[in-house]
């Protein structure tokens, strides 16, 4: 159970973009929404910086990008890519052929579809996510049935190990991928708005975990490399009473900064001496 939760715990801290707090008061059991306004540039192009105790570690990067769908609108495909400073690895120009990439369904606030392929070269580089040894991954859901279908694989010992999952889920509700969910949860879902998501992360619970945002009152001023933002923080807050009584004390301690627009970029993130930051905003060529 400890490895569990330190498992969890990485994953919480290296990819949620938001604060995490034990439910206060019950929450409605219905669907939170995704905002009615979203803007998210096609081929907007976004870098961050990974600091530990003031030492960049890691450089990340997203591409997103805007895909017809079979209902006569569209989702975004979010490539993302990592590499270590002290990698010798360039950034590869072509992001269609980064090593994992996102399906967002802007309309529900649900990760559609979530794919990752690192090799073993890239196990250094991933490894500061506290997730060392994953290699790949695939997050599938099929809405109409209520299901995702996840694989996962991991190197323990030189041995490559493959576990599959079938995971039933809340037809409505929206749900996504620990690897995701700061991609949607800040981005998409109105933190005004009652209601749960569901985060799936079968390798600790069997059972999707329930959660939802609020927004903390007040604004401030961020200044990065960037540029200037103005923006608020959103709290994380878990359905669950048992894992947020867990998880209390390691994301009380978390300070998330999203920016106050339609576009929802999350700027900063600060927990237990690492500093993940925005550091660069642009567009790929869309032609």
């Amino acid at each position: 159970m400890k490895r569990l939760l330190c498992f969890f715990i990485g994953l919480l801290s290296s990819f949620l973009a938001v604060s995490a707090f034990p439910m206060g008061g019950k929450i409605p059991n219905v669907p939170m929404k995704a905002y009615s306004a979203i803007d998210f540039p096609d081929g907007e192009f976004l870098h961050y910086g990974d600091y530990h105790e003031g030492e960049k570690v890691t450089d990340s990067y997203f591409v997103t990008r805007k895909e017809k769908n079979n209902r006569g609108g569209f989702y975004y495909r979010v490539y993302y890519n990592i590499v270590a400073v002290s990698s010798r690895r360039k950034l590869p120009q072509n992001y269609t052929n980064w090593p994992a990439s996102f399906l967002i369904d802007p309309i529900q606030g649900s990760l559609i579809e979530s794919t990752g392929n690192f090799d073993t070269n890239f196990l250094k580089d991933y490894e500061s996510f506290g997730v060392g040894g994953l290699i790949s991954w695939h997050y599938q859901l099929y809405e109409d049935q209520g299901l995702v279908r996840y694989t996962s694989k991991f190197i323990r010992n030189d041995e490559t190990i493959t576990k599959n999952y079938k995971i039933s889920v809340k037809p409505g509700f929206p749900s996504m991928d620990m690897f995701s969910v700061r991609l949607i949860a800040g981005r998409l879902l109105d933190a005004d708005s009652p209601g749960i998501f569901f985060l799936v992360v079968p390798g600790f619970m069997k059972e999707p975990i329930s959660a939802s945002l609020s927004h903390e009152k007040g604004e401030t001023t961020l200044s990065t490399k960037a540029g200037k933002f103005r923006v608020k923080r959103v709290h994380l807050v878990m359905g669950d009473p048992f894992i947020g009584k867990l998880t209390d004390s390691f994301m009380k301690n978390m300070i998330v900064l999203i920016e106050d627009s339609d576009r929802r970029l999350p700027i900063k993130r600060q927990i237990l001496g690492s500093e993940y930051i925005i550091e660069g905003i642009s567009n790929v060529n869309t032609r």
